[in-house]
């Protein structure tokens, strides 16, 4: 890679993170041979750990790889083969879950083609898979084959944001009946563990050649939308995308109080990880996103600018306005209902609106709540005001 600005890395998150309103956050960039740069702000430190998200998944994606290679996993065997109760399709093979093609949508619930369709559940099943066939618990085996995950600090998750305010976020359950667990979500690194298992691909180490064989085309999903446009391929943790003639391998990863990102750029040998202990899902994790991309797009010699705070504010005012036009949406509807003496109006709209906002988001509704609290109260007090004026009008 060509030698960077000692400076780069400290002033792009300072920056960012200022722009953003984030209080902390700390990156890194490596090489195969170490690291070349690194940065905090605030409070967090090297040593900080941070549960990282769907970055998790590429540890998963590596220990199914690494028992595959040892002949203990036969990929493109069925996943029931291995967990005969497992709720995917059939004929999904351990390869197809991995890819995310598997029937199991963002919600868990299964479809009947095996589509990409990004879900937790396919990777908290992979992590039940590993743990069957070496005979350890999970988080065990990534310690024992890929990385050293010992802290003495405790893991932090990080703050949440309600109306661009930022609050600590309350801790979440990572067991086995979670939405979120550490095969999907759920491992916890601090900047200088981010740096070592980044390192250790490029070093070759581990194989992400070996990972993205036979990937999953995954345009236009969200899965693999923001960083770097929205198309790449999806395989075993990772997601492909090709950038200025470079192949660059990414992942984010989003839990409520934590944003972080991990990406690779082997033909330059560097890697760049980010992690950032705030949650803001509809303004400030998009522009953290955005961060990240400016950091990858600076270590191999181009530029982007980082978020800047027109950008931030602007987004806030869009959010706002949502949310007043929907109250007001919500009013209307319960003024009609009752002036009218029309009760399923009310009731009906705060009923489909319900629906719909757990369908499209595919989330558990306590996690909406979770990742997005104020948005949960808007819709919640919409709902409230509809029904509540269609149950008036009904008596």
């Amino acid at each position: 890679m060509n030698t960077m600005d000692p400076s780069t890395v400290q002033g792009i998150l300072a920056q960012g993170l200022h722009a953003i309103g984030c209080p902390t956050g700390a990156a890194v960039v490596v090489t195969s041979q170490g690291i070349v740069d690194s940065a905090t702000v605030g409070d967090m430190n090297s040593e900080t750990p941070v549960v990282i998200g769907s970055t998790s998944k590429s540890l998963t994606g590596l220990a199914v790889t690494q028992l595959a290679d040892q002949g203990l996993i036969d990929v493109q065997q069925p996943l029931t083969h291995y967990l005969p109760n497992a709720p995917v399709l059939p004929d999904a093979t351990v390869h197809d879950v991995a890819r995310h093609c598997s029937g199991l949508r963002f919600d868990s619930t299964c479809a009947r083609t095996k589509k990409f369709r990004y879900s937790n559940r396919n990777y908290n099943l992979l992590g039940e898979l590993v743990e069957k066939i070496s005979s350890l618990p999970f988080m065990e085996y990534v310690q024992r084959n890929i990385i050293d995950l010992q802290h003495h600090t405790p893991v932090i998750f990080g703050h949440v944001a309600f109306l661009g305010h930022y609050f600590p976020a309350t801790p979440f359950d990572l067991s086995t009946q979670s939405w979120i667990q550490p095969p999907s979500g759920g491992i916890a690194m601090n900047i200088q563990d981010a740096a070592h298992y980044l390192q250790s691909y490029l070093a070759g180490d581990f194989s992400l050649e070996h990972m993205l064989i036979d990937a999953a085309p995954a345009d236009g999903s969200p899965a693999v939308s923001g960083v770097l446009g929205d198309k790449g391929r999806y395989g075993y943790g990772w997601i492909e995308k090709e950038y200025s003639d470079h192949r660059i391998y990414l992942h984010s990863g989003k839990v409520p109080g934590v944003t972080t990102l991990f990406a690779l750029v082997p033909d330059r040998d560097v890697g760049v990880a980010l992690l950032v202990p705030a949650g803001d899902f509809l303004v400030g994790t998009p522009l953290i996103e955005k961060l990240g991309e400016a950091l990858i797009l600076a270590v191999i010699g181009d530029y982007s600018e980082p978020p800047t705070t027109r950008e931030c504010v602007i987004a806030r005012m869009q959010v706002t306005a949502g949310y007043a036009l929907f109250l007001a949406f919500a009013m209307v509807v319960g003024v009609t209902s009752v002036h009218w003496n029309l009760p399923l109006v009310g009731i009906g709209c705060a009923a489909v609106i319900a629906g719909g906002v757990r369908l499209f988001s595919g989330t558990p509704t306590a996690w909406i709540y979770r990742f997005a609290p104020d948005f949960f109260c808007v819709i919640l007090v919409g709902i409230l005001l509809m029904a509540g004026a269609g149950i008036y009008a009904f008596v």
